[in-house]
């Protein structure tokens, strides 16, 4: 079996305590095969010092000076690199002991692929898998239209075949992986690209992490949109291009921000703007349409704009008391009126029977008021086993009014778990109906 030379990229800015678990898995290799280089932004945090010190260990270049952000550290990083297969890595990822052999095995296997890929598992703070993400081909149109998404962490690309193709744009600062897919999708087949069904790294959800802060958004979704109109022109003597809409490529990217935004915030607020984007370019997107039905908003034919759909002072309000509680999963009420949720992520702890109140009534909302004690909560109406409207609740120690659009008949109110630690502790400190 042939032994490829391997190179993994890595850039790193004052994370050192991340740092030592990404380093750490590198020292683990089962396939020692590999260089590490590393391009720091002239860290004060003991990052270099520590890394001199693990060279005695493990080939490392290392690069410490001034950079124009994350796409120019890797990029430096592709210019010096020396092995026929590249893996690009962060400080919040670790590698598998086994991940780098199996690459070596996949590139015996399909030496023709520029790339082989596998699945990304995230963990919480306790090194919990929380979700696993599965890796696929999705064709030019899908990716620029961030339909779906290929993680560039569990990719391994074949330089002996790319050469200088594998590189960033240093113009569009935060969507470097959009980029480099857009030009690797346009020019190669389908049949040039190879996914297993095998996770290969770990990715910690962290609160710092670019793709988790909510100010990031704007920068993201102006240079996805400046890359692709770039791209569109560059390449519009392509005969595949000409069917591409660039509209609805910018409504699929808005949504995309939107989406993401209601993840990472748990309610809507900071997705609307991004979702009268998304409806100015594509009103009849399905993807939209489903989100739109599925959350607390509406759309204003006359202003052709979405907003939220929310009561005002002339609707009558109905208290709910005396509902239904069903615990699931270790849930259970504790004193005082608490109520504990079970103790992993996202399984469903509580569901409140609300439906009988609703029925026959003319009833538009769902009104509740939550009060957080620990951990954090989603509240969300349940249907048919599906959640919808769901919200994240964070903050502590303060009443938090959640309002929620009756859909129909057969809509009682779900809590989980949205802590990744431990289980949650919350009271419901009002319930009504609004007609």
């Amino acid at each position: 079996m042939r032994r490829y030379f391997i190179s993994i990229l890595l850039a790193n800015y004052n994370s050192l305590s991340l740092l030592k678990n990404a380093i750490e898995s590198l020292k683990n290799q089962s396939y020692k095969n590999f260089e590490l280089i590393v391009i720091d932004k002239r860290s004060n945090d003991g990052s270099v010092e520590y890394l001199e010190k693990q060279s005695k260990k493990l080939k490392i270049k290392i690069i410490s000076e001034e950079d124009n952000g994350i796409s120019d550290a890797y990029s430096k990083g592709l210019k010096i690199v020396t092995g026929e297969i590249v893996g690009i890595f962060s400080v919040d990822e670790r590698y598998y002991p086994n991940t780098l052999k199996k690459v070596n095995k996949w590139y015996n296997d399909y030496p023709k692929k520029i790339v082989c890929g596998g699945n990304c598992q995230f963990i919480d703070k306790k090194e919990k898998v929380i979700t696993t993400f599965k890796n696929k081909y999705i064709d030019l149109k899908k990716h620029l239209k961030c339909d779906e998404i290929i993680a560039i962490n569990t990719c391994f690309f074949n330089r002996t075949i790319l050469k200088k193709e594998l590189n960033y744009n240093n113009k569009f600062k935060t969507c470097m992986d959009y980029e480099l897919w857009a030009r690797l999708l346009l020019k190669y087949k389908r049949t040039h690209f190879k996914f297993f069904d095998t996770p290969i790294v770990q990715s910690k959800l962290t609160d710092d992490s670019m793709s988790f802060r909510s100010d990031s958004f704007n920068q993201m979704v102006n240079d996805k949109i400046g890359y692709l109109e770039f791209f569109l022109k560059s390449n519009k003597s392509e005969l595949f291009i000409k069917e591409i809409k660039k509209k609805e490529c910018i409504a699929g990217i808005n949504l995309w921000a939107a989406i993401q935004l209601k993840y990472i915030n748990g309610n809507i607020d900071q997705s609307i703007k991004f979702l009268n984007s998304s409806y100015k370019n594509d009103p009849k997107s399905k993807i939209l349409q489903k989100f739109i039905r599925e959350n607390n908003v509406k759309v204003n034919t006359k202003k052709n704009r979405i907003a939220k759909d929310v009561p005002n002072i002339k609707n009558k309000y109905y208290k709910v008391n005396d509902f239904q509680t069903i615990f699931f999963n270790g849930a259970k009420k504790k004193k005082n009126n608490l109520l504990q949720t079970s103790s992993n992520p996202w399984e469903y702890s509580l569901e409140c029977k609300i439906n009988p109140f609703i029925e026959g009534s003319k009833c538009k909302w769902i009104e509740v008021v939550v009060y957080l004690v620990e951990g954090m909560i989603s509240l969300g109406l349940y249907k048919n086993n599906k959640l919808y409207q769901e919200m994240i609740i964070k903050h502590k120690n303060k009443n938090i009014k959640i309002l929620f659009e009756i859909t129909g008949y057969k809509s009682n109110i779900m809590i989980r778990n949205a802590d990744f630690h431990s289980h949650s502790v919350f009271k419901m400190n009002q319930v009504r109906l609004i007609a």
